[in-house]
């Protein structure tokens, strides 16, 4: 026989033992069953998932929304039950890049473990550690495991931390590393955005004054305060106690923003009736000030989400000018007469695309702010990049538009209704 082959047959044979070896060493300690583990740091979001090992610094340390929950799931993934197993999780992060700075267990908060039939066991804290008695997990079955914890309320920079969890079973222990980090609050985007907010307004403010648009009337003003109070009982009265709870049952309505039609009517009803540029930011602005004032408290950090939401459709309505909910394609018009207006040409379909468009960019930025500025900020929380732009920023900007389009018909004949 070749030289070659005899050695190839040799190296085959010996892995084959060696195999054969371990595997009776492995099932004499575990039996036949196999524990595998996905850790998640920090879970939660619902259908909306925070971002996987990324907590921000400053997040309440107590209350209602504090702290940031662990999630372990352990599975058995082999064809035997295994049982008596030891969980313990770190509270404490056992490497962190910068001493001083870490994790650590939220008080009055004690771990809870799943099990498979949906009952809840009680975990423990001993000294930094989350501990989980485990008496059996059957093949193919899963053990939730969760515990909370705190982070600083500052770090300096980026803190890179090992949390390991642990799992021992018949005197053999197996660690699993879990990487996190904990990054400063990006207050400078919450700054940012009170700037632009603020330059908005004073840029709506001079422009009106200095005769580039008919400034606000009176009339305008009462339209988007009523319109505004009008929108706030559809969300606060109707829509949270009544629709929302039913339509968002509904698989990818919340994503798409169905339950939001009454709400962008009332925002499409007060862009056509005042047709100036800042109609949307002020509107919203209003709904904002008395959501708050009647269940939300008084937020300045939240007074500039109107603005965000807002500027790029007032941006549309600079640019349409006077020709906008119009079938005239005029632009940046915004002194114009009824007889200027006239000598244009037309396109019926254009006030559809005005209502479209302002649906559009209201709903893109409204989602985009807030998972860029007001949750990193405001409840110090980073959801999944990939989900909030897909899932939602997008969804929920083309429901809007969609709305919007429908909604110009009806504030039509709403403006009809009043001028009449």
């Amino acid at each position: 026989m070749n030289p070659v082959i005899k050695r190839m047959l040799f190296v085959l044979g010996f892995a084959a033992a060696l195999s054969l070896f371990f595997n009776q060493l492995l099932t004499s300690v575990m039996g036949a069953g196999v524990v595998t583990l996905n850790i998640t740091a920090p879970y939660g979001g619902g259908t909306r998932p925070y971002q996987d090992g990324v907590m921000i610094a400053g997040r309440a340390q107590t209350g209602t929304y504090a702290g940031y929950t662990v999630q372990i799931v352990l599975s058995n993934t082999g064809n035997e039950s295994l049982r008596n197993l030891l969980v313990l999780a770190d509270g404490v992060a056992s490497e962190t890049s910068i001493p001083g700075y870490n994790i650590m267990p939220l008080e009055g908060k004690d771990p809870v473990a799943v099990k498979p039939d949906g009952t809840q066991v009680m975990g423990s804290w001993v000294e930094d550690k989350a501990v989980f008695e485990i008496d059996e997990v059957a093949p193919g079955k899963n053990w939730t495991l969760s515990y909370m914890v705190n982070v600083p309320q500052s770090v300096p920079s980026e803190v890179k931390l090992v949390m390991k969890i642990k799992v021992e079973h018949l005197g053999v222990s197996t660690t699993w590393p879990k990487e996190v980090k904990i990054v400063p609050s990006p207050i400078i985007r919450e700054w940012f955005a009170v700037g632009l907010s603020a330059a908005a307004l004073g840029s709506l403010i001079v422009l009106g004054k200095k005769g580039f648009f008919r400034f606000y009337l009176n009339v305008d003003l009462v339209s988007m305060a009523v319109l505004a109070a009008a929108q706030t009982v559809w969300v606060q009265i109707i829509g949270r106690q009544f629709i929302f709870p039913v339509v968002d049952r509904v698989p990818m309505a919340y994503n798409f923003a169905v339950a939001d039609f009454p709400y962008i009517l009332l925002l499409i009803t007060a862009a056509l009736l005042v047709r100036k540029p800042g109609a949307v930011s002020l509107t919203l602005f209003v709904y904002n000030i008395v959501s708050e004032i009647g269940w939300y408290g008084l937020n300045p950090l939240w007074w500039p989400y109107p603005f965000m939401q807002g500027i790029a459709a007032d941006l549309y309505l600079l640019f349409r000018g006077r020709g906008v909910f119009t079938d005239k394609f005029t632009f940046f018009k915004l002194r114009a007469t009824p007889e200027e207006l006239e000598a244009h040409r037309g396109f019926r379909f254009a006030p559809y695309i005005d209502g479209a468009v302002i649906g559009f960019l209201r709903g893109f930025f409204m989602q985009l702010s807030l998972y860029t500025i007001f949750y990193p900020n405001l409840f110090h929380l980073q959801y999944d990049w990939n989900y909030a732009l897909w899932w939602m920023t997008i969804p929920w900007a083309i429901g809007n538009a969609i709305e919007g389009a429908l909604s110009v018909t009806i504030a039509q004949k709403i403006e009809t209704a009043i001028k009449y």
